[in-house]
């Protein structure tokens, strides 16, 4: 199973209506980290400046120039089972690839935040605080504290993910393999309304 690390950022909430405007995607291979195989791509933000809310990149700001575009990416992860920090990324992918006409595209994931919040007294410290962000399980699983950001930087937080998904491999939790579906014809009609 060939298995790369996702994170993305996007106009708003909503994977039917947003659009995704940077990814990464970072290879991992047996219990390394693949920089030099890592995918980035990025969209221009001018036309929806308000997006920065939600995602945090801004346009004029500096940032990883891109180096591949999102067909690209896109492409790329077809090929791996994705790891992510909950499923949220992995719909908005196959949701960018049926607006780009790849209708039959299903991703298929691993999500970390998942196998993590398995554990009852994680899942209960999450809910006391109202969250549990990357950073929190970045600063309890790696021992590091991620520094405060303004910019959301996917190829960072894909890096983190991958480095997740290790140590929670290396701990022995139970990391299911899901897939989104495609949201064309009868099967997204049906996978639209058991998902409601």
């Amino acid at each position: 199973m060939r298995l790369a690390a996702l994170d993305l950022e996007a106009t708003c909430l909503d994977p039917r209506r947003c659009r995704v405007v940077a990814a990464a995607l970072v290879p991992i291979q047996g219990w390394e980290v693949d920089l030099s195989s890592a995918l980035y791509a990025a969209t221009s933000q001018r036309s929806r400046p308000d997006a920065a809310l939600v995602h945090g990149i801004v346009s004029g700001e500096p940032h990883l120039p891109p180096n591949t575009d999102m067909r690209g990416i896109l492409e790329a992860a077809a090929r791996h089972t994705l790891v992510t920090f909950g499923p949220h990324d992995a719909r908005f992918l196959a949701e960018e690839a049926r607006r780009r006409g790849l209708h039959a595209a299903s991703y298929c994931y691993i999500d970390v935040m998942a196998a993590l919040l398995r554990n009852p007294a994680r899942l209960a410290e999450a809910r006391r605080r109202g969250r549990y962000s990357l950073e929190d399980a970045v600063e309890e699983m790696l021992g590091i504290r991620p520094p405060p950001r303004r910019l959301h930087d996917p190829l960072e937080d894909a890096v983190y993910t991958a480095l997740l998904y290790l140590a929670a491999r290396r701990r022995g939790l139970a990391l299911p393999r899901r897939c989104t579906s495609p949201r064309s014809g009868l099967a997204g009609l049906l996978a639209r309304l058991l998902g409601r």
